[in-house]
């Protein structure tokens, strides 16, 4: 056989090769270099661990033993809390996943090939017991747009985004392969040496001295010492007593790992509430002065470019054309209205009228009117007096000249009853890749704009829901 066809029959080294030839030429058996030929064996892949042996067996006592040492060390590095009652919530840390991996041995937790999508990463995390055989895969999906808190530029922001997610993923893969019991009781052995500490702490310095120092971490968070007493409804700081203050460290580390965000652990309180609005209303009122033309200023009847303020003579005719032609204009934003106002206005409204009355056209009506409604917090009451408002204003300039038969453009006021049916698909979803599944659906059926948007935020929703358990 020539040497070409040695090359196509045989794949392996040339000194390998070359050797073999001489060991059988040695052994006066018939000599060739047209070897048998080689293949690989190819091993198919599997997503299925088998038992193996090991050469020290786990032992749970040890296990049990050397985790709730470190839990007791660790404190509330293990663990996150928050609400009261029924709404409570608590759960492990990354912390606490990675020490229970370690003192329960003899497994592993590999990351997954990266799924990405145009507006999130999808973890799969997989968690193998050597010792059993048992595999378990969880996903994970963190959003791409992700409130990252901090002076950070967007590359930076990203990749703490993705370190989230991947911390996460492996988190809960971890957690859930794990005996539960094991878990529980990690968590309370730490929130013991959390007690443990601050009573030391409180018997050394005072109660006093321990309060400080949360209420200084909390502020430090961005949560005033007033929605601290707000949230356990109490007057003053004194009133923390030590069960209150384990509580809080376990809402503070969840904050501090961005397991939940301040404002909503903790609600700005109704008069921070009211001053944030009166600030807020009085910059909007001192950007739509600015914003104001002199055009505007110097012809107040005149309706965004549509033309001039018509004669005195001809308004009344031109405000009855109006009046059967036209149909009143609503206001351009979207948010829920009822029939009759159930609780009187308040300093809210009696910005929102200054603002108004000082618009001397309907554009910039529509302008002021949906730049307040963004940037403050009504009641359903509050909107139903403000549209009244926005009405009476109307009504005022539309009076001054307007011209006949003007096209408006009314905006969505809600999601579409289609969408809101097909939204009822998330909660028969058990697994964030069917939530995802749905939520690619909505896109490839067209929803678009406001229907879109109310889907993905009721996808978002489940898919939260589904971390939490």
């Amino acid at each position: 056989m020539n040497a070409t066809a040695d090359r196509e029959y045989d794949q392996r080294e040339p000194d390998f090769v070359e050797a073999e030839f001489d060991r059988v030429e040695a052994n006066d058996k018939p000599a060739s270099r047209a070897l048998i030929p080689t293949y690989d064996i190819v091993q198919m892949p599997s997503d299925y661990y088998v038992r193996k042996p090991v050469s020290l067996p786990r032992n749970l006592v040890e296990v049990d033993r050397n985790l709730m040492i470190e839990a007791d060390l660790a404190g509330d590095d293990f663990y996150y809390a928050w609400g009261k009652g029924k709404d409570r919530v608590e759960g492990g840390t990354i912390i606490l996943a990675m020490a229970m991996a370690r003192c329960w041995g003899n497994c592993a937790a590999p990351m997954m090939p990266l799924q990405e999508t145009h507006d999130a990463f999808v973890f799969t995390s997989r968690f193998i017991d050597l010792e059993s055989g048992t595999t378990i895969d969880r996903q994970f999906r963190q959003s791409k747009r992700s409130t990252v808190h901090g002076k950070f530029d967007a590359a930076r922001k990203e990749d703490m985004r993705f370190s989230v997610g991947q911390s996460k993923a492996a988190r809960n893969v971890i957690l859930k392969a794990l005996p539960e019991w094991l878990k529980n009781k990690a968590i309370e052995q730490a929130k013991k040496g959390v007690r443990k500490r601050l009573e030391t702490l409180i018997a050394e310095e005072g109660i006093a001295k321990a309060q400080d120092i949360l209420v200084e971490a909390f502020r430090k968070e961005g949560v005033p010492t007033p929605r601290i007493l707000d949230y356990y409804d109490i007057a003053k700081v004194d009133a923390l007593d030590v069960d209150k203050l384990v509580e809080l460290r376990g809402m503070l580390r969840a904050i501090q790992n961005g397991e939940e965000r301040a404002d909503n652990l903790f609600p700005p309180t109704e008069a921070e509430t009211v001053e944030d609005q009166k600030k807020k209303a009085k910059s909007n009122l001192d950007s739509i002065a600015q914003q104001m033309t002199g055009d505007d200023l110097a012809h107040p009847g005149r309706r965004g470019g549509n033309g001039s303020a018509k004669p005195s003579g001809q308004q009344k005719t031109e405000v009855t054309t109006v009046a059967t032609e036209q149909p009143k204009q609503t206001a351009p934003v979207t948010q829920p209205t009822q029939q009759q106002p159930t609780e009187p206005a308040t300093d809210v409204l009696a910005m929102l009228r200054t603002l108004l009355t000082a618009c001397p056209s309907i554009e910039a009506l529509d302008k002021a009117f949906k730049a307040f409604a963004e940037a403050n917090r009504m009641t359903d009451a509050q909107f139903v007096a403000a549209e009244a408002l926005y009405g009476e204003q109307h009504d005022r300039i539309n009076g001054r000249g307007v011209v006949a038969g003007a096209k408006t453009e009314t905006l969505p006021t809600g999601p579409s009853q289609t969408a809101q049916e097909f939204v009822k698909q998330f909660p028969n979803s058990r697994t964030t890749a069917g939530v995802n599944r749905i939520m690619a659906r909505a896109t490839e059926q067209g929803f678009q704009g406001v229907d879109l948007e109310f889907i993905k935020a009721k996808g978002t929703e489940r898919l939260a829901e589904l971390e939490r358990k």
